[in-house]
């Protein structure tokens, strides 16, 4: 079975690797979801990570987020 990290999960796992707080990173993932949410709404494609691109989608009239990933993951087999 698949599992899913979490929000916070992850901000820990961020946390221990860099050293910065994780109060601090949330604080800098919640400034960044929203620099990305404002520039899916102005149709700007946003570099969010080394390798991954996400981008404002549209299917029939409906537009939605998509994510693109590049070089860097390209390493990921399953």
């Amino acid at each position: 079975m698949k599992t899913k990290m979490n929000n916070s999960n992850f901000i820990k796992a961020v946390s221990g690797k860099t050293g910065f707080t994780q109060k601090d990173i949330d604080t800098v993932f919640k400034a960044a979801s929203e620099i990305i949410l404002d520039n899916l709404k102005n149709d700007i494609n946003t570099a969010v990570f080394q390798g991954m691109v996400i981008y404002p989608a549209t299917y029939k009239d409906i537009k939605f987020p998509r994510a693109r990933f590049g070089r860097f993951f390209k390493t990921f087999t399953s």
